[in-house]
């Protein structure tokens, strides 16, 4: 069942087989093959090959919808959602934002009504909205195609808080490696021509207090799961990346109900042994399930391979995560991978269930080590926004969505879309977010959503052990209130102890 993959391939570099790109301008940019004139010849869609665009206009009203943006309910057929979305909003913003939450994907809608042009993305923004803010209208999936494109400096300021932890994380708040280019978060909307950030919020917080029992809510977020595969099945060659946690596989459990053949495979990095979980886990689990299982050596991306991608995306990004991107796309060529995010950092409460006074820019800091103090500044400012917004009661998880997901997630994304790759997230829908987010935190840290899932439909799966190497053994200890709490000052006294 299990198969090795590990031969000397070579993957050259080339933008053009880039997947959900795009530059949003006043012209055509000549890095683009393709290029869609919007909104009475407003604004140019500048889009690759491999990037899927909608268009409707119905009298003053048009919408666009650029990449993959499908019904969870499975009632509006792909096509027609652009068509679905302006017949029943009455011209109004707020109702056709609030008529997004069915949607599924990863997309980026821009809207225009009598009063402006609106753009926002989807649930996570996992498909960037990086802007000028310059007051040149130019929008794109990549700042540094923004950056290269305005001819914008880079940011000392912005670069020392970049250079101050590992390029595998993200900067914070909505702020880029440019001073003149900024990101919209998720759950938030810009009016173009004024040039205005505004946050929406999503149906969870106009809930009453009392919901609907916690089994009925799984099993509409399986439901609506369910559909939002079934619709990506339709557009994509899906394989599943599977580790022995618990996220990738309830991701195969949903993959494998409606995709016949579906490959699995494992990243087998060089530290691997015969006693790493992912290494003798994932096969054990493809034996069970019956499907195909690849364990893939990690490979180096040349060269020259480097030099041309960081020419696309800048030099100020992970070249590790440029190595998984290159190994994926060799060894995978044309596949679509489906993600863990949204299931990990809401579906299991990952800044825990500390009262929301505790949620501190030195709080979330704590779990992002940064050496330069303007990082935290800049939480700081982050933290504000949320409470001048009026929702910090939900701090905990609108910072999962927001930053780690909006941020951390979407900017990895971001690097295999230049590269080729479709990385897909089944759980990328307000709606199932928001019935997520309706189960306490500590019942999410406890896997309630997990366990419920596996129990309707893969109970066996349950029999195999969980991420079972040695450093997991005292994890039970983070889940705890006393360490959550004390993690900021732990982390700040070792701090300390390690300069002298």
């Amino acid at each position: 069942m299990a198969e090795f993959l590990d031969m000397d391939y070579k993957n050259d570099f080339d933008f053009k087989n880039a997947v959900f790109t795009y530059l949003i301008s006043k012209e055509s940019n000549d890095k683009f093959e393709l290029h869609r004139n919007i909104f009475n010849n407003n604004l140019v869609v500048n889009y690759t090959k491999n990037t899927s665009l909608l268009y409707y206009e119905k009298d003053i009203e048009a919408i666009c919808i650029i990449g993959l943006c499908i019904d969870s309910y499975a009632k509006i057929l792909r096509e027609n959602i652009p068509q679905y979305l302006i017949d029943n909003n009455d011209s109004e913003l707020q109702l056709l934002l609030s008529n997004t939450k069915r949607l599924a994907g990863k997309y980026v809608i821009i809207y225009k009504n009598k009063n402006d042009i609106y753009i926002f993305g989807d649930a996570t923004c996992s498909l960037s909205i990086y802007y000028a803010t310059n007051k040149t209208i130019c929008f794109s999936s990549c700042d540094e195609l923004i950056r290269k494109s305005l001819n914008l400096n880079i940011s000392k300021k912005h670069l020392e808080i970049k250079d101050g932890f590992p390029y595998l994380e993200a900067l914070p708040y909505d702020i880029t490696i440019c001073d003149d280019i900024k990101t919209i978060l998720p759950n938030h909307f810009m009016e173009i021509n004024n040039n205005k950030i505004s946050r929406f919020l999503p149906e969870y917080y106009k809930r009453p207090k009392k919901i609907k029992n916690y089994d009925q809510i799984i099993e509409d977020c399986i439901k609506l799961i369910e559909n939002t595969v079934n619709e990506y099945n339709k557009y994509y060659d899906i394989v599943c990346p599977l580790t022995s946690g618990n996220d990738s596989r309830l991701n195969l459990v949903f993959l494998k109900r409606h995709i016949e053949e579906l490959n699995c495979f494992t990243l087998k990095h060089a530290n691997f042994t015969k006693n790493t979980s992912d290494y003798y886990i994932p096969p054990q689990i493809c034996i069970k399930e019956n499907v195909k299982h690849l364990s893939i050596i990690d490979l180096k991306a040349p060269k020259e391979y480097l030099d041309e991608i960081k020419n696309i995306i800048g030099n100020y990004h992970s070249e590790y995560t440029i190595d998984l991107a290159y190994t994926i796309n060799s060894m995978l060529p044309n596949k679509a991978i489906i993600t863990g995010d949204i299931i990990d950092q809401v579906g299991r409460g990952k800044y825990g269930g500390v009262p929301v006074f505790f949620a501190t820019a030195k709080y979330f800091s704590s779990y992002y080590p940064n050496k330069s103090m303007k990082f935290q500044e800049y939480i700081k400012s982050y933290l504000m926004s949320v409470k001048n917004d009026g929702c910090f009661d939900k701090i905990l998880d609108l910072f999962a969505i927001e930053y780690r997901c909006g941020r951390w997630a979407a900017q990895g994304s971001m690097i295999y879309a230049i590269a080729g790759i479709s990385a897909l997230n089944i759980y990328n829908c307000r709606e199932i977010i928001d019935n997520f987010m309706s189960f306490k935190i500590k019942d999410r840290m406890n896997k309630i959503i997990h366990t419920g899932i596996f129990n309707k439909l893969a109970p066996h799966l349950l029999n195999i052990p969980f991420n079972s190497d040695e450093k997991n053994k005292y994890s039970w200890l983070k889940k705890t209130f006393l360490y959550i709490f004390i993690r900021p000052y732990l982390k700040c006294i070792i701090k300390n102890i390690i300069k002298k």
